[in-house]
């Protein structure tokens, strides 16, 4: 008689193969700000309204899979906001998604790449009365930039299994190639006098210091995913 192994990994060698999912779709801006990806191939916009400080553009993409809604956008205005008002203005915009009967269930504070963000899940109910929908949002405030990504469950489920894939996929490649540049300028540049082993020696009080770093936003008008 042969083995329960044997004839277990028999059994498993005549099960047909997992289909192998498409890999996703990975969007660039034309501009070089950001990429993200999502797990098709999206439908893009682009919209432009005009306001007392200059034009607001949005470019925006979206996609569905398995009932789940896949939602990006990055809204631009033309005059940020001071840097001190930045996580106060980043609170006003989390709270704009609550002022049509949204129930928050968690909420997170996170940063990428140095830029402030938030990541909430809340339940809204569904346009169509068929019950909740789950939501999940990651959004980010960038000098003059709004970003944000939404994923949505089909009414009465569950967040899809690859939400968090979805959210962690943006990257701000202007920013990372402007500080890999201004890292590489550094490692580049002679030595200035009164660094490298002469600085070491001098009291930490009097060494030089360099100036701390923050980040500027601006409020931008909501579309709704």
């Amino acid at each position: 008689m042969w083995p329960a192994t044997t004839i277990v990994s028999l059994f498993l060698l005549l099960l047909p193969p997992r289909p192998v999912p498409p890999p996703w779709e990975i969007v660039r801006a034309s501009d070089g700000d950001f990429a993200f990806s999502m797990p098709v191939h999206p439908n893009s916009s682009t919209e432009s309204a005009a306001s007392a400080d200059g034009p607001l553009e949005t470019i925006s993409y979206t996609c569905s899979r398995g009932g789940s809604n896949y939602f990006f956008r990055r809204a631009r205005n033309p005059r940020p906001v001071d840097k001190a008002q930045v996580i106060g203005e980043l609170a006003k915009a989390t709270k704009a998604f609550f002022r049509e009967g949204a129930t928050l269930i968690k909420e997170t504070k996170v940063s990428l790449d140095g830029v402030p963000g938030d990541d909430f899940t809340y339940t809204i109910r569904s346009q169509k009365g068929e019950g909740t929908v789950s939501r999940r949002t990651r959004h980010y405030l960038k000098d003059s930039y709004y970003y944000e990504l939404t994923v949505s469950s089909p009414p009465g489920l569950p967040l899809p299994d690859d939400a968090m894939r979805f959210l962690s996929s943006l990257t701000f490649e202007a920013l990372v190639r402007a500080n890999q540049a201004l890292v590489r300028s550094k490692l580049g540049s002679p030595a200035r006098p009164g660094t490298g082993r002469d600085n070491q020696r001098l009291d930490p009080e009097v060494r030089p210091r360099s100036p701390a770093s923050g980040w500027t936003w601006s409020m931008e008008h909501r579309r709704k995913p």
